[in-house]
């Protein structure tokens, strides 16, 4: 693993011939964002993903998109992450979206893409790893489990519009 510029260079996990890459190209963004569309469809369509993706990264340096791939080059696992300092936590690493299809689901692509991240946020100094999960989403809530996070807070949230 290399860093150059704050930037990963050729990064990469193996996981059952899975590869996970930091997205940097418009093509893999496009290619995550028909990923991302299965966990926020309110967005209704992967263009409008990919340029919120797009906007996100212009807008927070620190905003990142990782990807991973099956052996065909198929983009099956993404997630979304940033590095910020909050009070209640110091430098923290904040998981703004993870999701894996279906179909490959339980066969290690998901735990790759968060151990990606997870050592990406070591590498840069966080001193925490952080993510919402909807409260619905017990299977999500098992893996985080396994992936020894805690519950340690309720999120609430109020509609301004």
């Amino acid at each position: 693993r290399r860093v150059h510029g704050g930037i990963l260079e050729s990064s990469y996990v193996t996981w059952v011939e899975m590869l996970v890459t930091e997205a940097l190209a418009d093509d893999d963004l496009r290619r995550c964002s028909e990923v991302l569309l299965v966990l926020r469809p309110h967005l209704l369509s992967a263009d409008r993903i990919f340029e919120e993706l797009k906007l996100q990264i212009a807008e927070h340096p620190c905003f990142k998109v990782v990807q991973c791939q099956n052996e065909t080059g198929q983009v099956v696992s993404v997630g979304t992450f940033r590095i910020h300092r909050v009070l209640y936590s110091g430098v923290t690493c904040y998981i703004d979206d993870l999701i894996t299809l279906d179909s490959v689901r339980s066969k290690g692509c998901g735990g790759a893409v968060i151990d990606f991240i997870e050592q990406y946020a070591k590498t840069r100094g966080c001193d925490s790893l952080t993510l919402d999960s909807g409260v619905q989403r017990f299977d999500a809530h098992r893996f985080y489990l396994n992936k020894r996070m805690a519950i340690t807070a309720h999120h609430f949230h109020k509609s301004l519009k």
